[in-house]
């Protein structure tokens, strides 16, 4: 398992101005890139000032052209989500306060058996758990 600083190649708070504000909408913007020697992702977000006032309440995962589940686990809560195959999903998480965000650490799990790339969006607004087939 290898642990990568920010994998996400777009670190998108919405508007897009330089200085947003920790109350307004954001999200970070990734893709999970799984791949039969690696089953394994692990994002720790302790390394990036950016997340220091991210108050993330919310993932959007689109696990739709994956044939297995994802499972995502949240630290320092240890909070785990399951996402089944072939789906979407938009699902709350428990994070602790802004400020306390700099130790978040998101580790995913997937059998792909192949190369699957799983895009994934945190957001720092509260979201109703939907999940739907694609």
């Amino acid at each position: 398992m290898g642990a990568f600083p920010l994998p996400f190649g777009n670190f998108s708070k919405f508007p897009t101005s330089q200085n947003v504000q920790p109350d307004e909408p954001a999200c970070i913007s990734g893709v999970l890139n799984f791949t039969a020697a690696q089953q394994y992702v692990a994002v720790d977000f302790s390394s990036d000032k950016r997340m220091a006032d991210f108050a993330l309440q919310g993932v959007f995962i689109d696990n739709s052209l994956n044939a297995q589940a994802v499972t995502l686990t949240f630290q320092p809560t240890g909070q785990v989500l399951t996402i089944a195959a072939n789906t979407q999903a938009y699902l709350p998480v428990v994070c602790p306060n802004p400020g306390q965000n700099a130790e978040m650490k998101l580790t995913a799990f997937s059998n792909a058996g192949g190369a699957v790339n799983v895009p994934i969006q945190l957001l720092n607004t509260p979201v109703t758990p939907c999940v739907w087939t694609a």
